[in-house]
């Protein structure tokens, strides 16, 4: 006998509904199509107007752009601040639902077994990003106040979107479930995705450790830059990717997945540039900085 109809039976009080306002799938679409028009933007202004964001290396490389976006912060204490809205809005936002519906298996229950995977996977990336990821930084080149505060300004955004979309909205934001095959594929996509952005930067802190003629940089080397010259961005990307997919491809999941292209892709191919100038000779000439061989 289904568990809501035995409820029914025995007089128990009807679940409260989650707490989707009125507004808010509509809002939710909003923001995905505002992102989707922002990631092309974005692309087009890095691959051919403004460059990669003069933070890290390219900070170093070109210390007037890095000034004109103010002073710097520490690398830790930008990426805890930067990183942290993604982690923080929807969790709030669970904790407030779970409330309301009777608990976390309450909440669970509510959302589904393929929401409430994507919610943990979203949790998981940026509780690791906001909260263990900056203490592991060793050293690292000041971020500009500006670059911090675009970061925050795109994390609050992107935040509250998703935390919306999965915890308020459901099938109100448009589409967000997916077939079993390809739940199971998507998010088997993002556990790669996000194993391997972890095992490359474990790689670069320890590349820290060599320090190159400048002082700062060493050629990376071993088989997760062998054909690219950022499989940590590489790995972010898939991750997104194969979370959208793991949602149907809803419009929001896709947004982000489309942005974080747009976004990483342009940068990783600066990274392979640096990498060439800075090493000539050593076989990083022409080498793809985000998907092999291709771009």
């Amino acid at each position: 006998m289904p568990a809501s109809l035995l409820a029914r039976l025995l007089g128990a009080p009807a679940r409260p509904p989650l707490p989707c306002p009125a507004w808010a799938p509509a809002a939710v679409q909003a923001a995905a199509a505002g992102m989707l028009a922002a990631a092309a933007l974005t692309w087009a202004s890095l691959t051919f107007l403004t460059g990669p964001a003069p933070y890290g290396r390219h900070g170093r490389a070109d210390p007037a752009a890095a000034a004109r976006y103010g002073r710097g912060l520490p690398a830790r204490l930008a990426w805890a601040l930067q990183e942290a809205p993604a982690f923080l809005i929807p969790a709030v936002m669970a904790l407030s639902a779970s409330r309301r519906v009777g608990g976390p298996a309450a909440l669970a229950a509510a959302l589904g077994p393929q929401r409430t995977a994507r919610l943990a996977a979203f949790l998981a990336h940026y509780g690791h990003r906001s909260l263990i990821y900056p203490l592991r930084i060793r050293g690292g080149a000041r971020t500009p106040v500006g670059v911090a505060a675009l970061a925050f300004a795109f994390c609050t955004y992107n935040g509250a979107m998703q935390g919306a979309a999965l915890v308020w909205c459901g099938g109100g934001a448009g589409r967000q479930e997916a077939s079993p095959l390809a739940f199971r594929a998507g998010m088997a996509a993002w556990a790669a995705g996000a194993a391997l952005n972890l095992a490359s930067d474990a790689a670069l802190r320890r590349l820290r450790s060599r320090k190159g003629a400048d002082g700062y940089y060493a050629l990376p080397a071993g088989p997760l830059f062998a054909a690219i010259a950022c499989p940590n961005y590489t790995g972010e990307a898939l991750e997104w990717a194969g979370w959208a997919a793991a949602a149907g491809w809803s419009v929001p999941a896709t947004a982000f997945a489309v942005y974080t292209l747009a976004n990483l892709g342009p940068r990783a191919r600066a990274h392979a540039a640096f990498y060439a100038a800075r090493f000539p000779g050593q076989g990083w000439e022409g080498r793809a900085g985000l998907v092999p061989w291709v771009y």
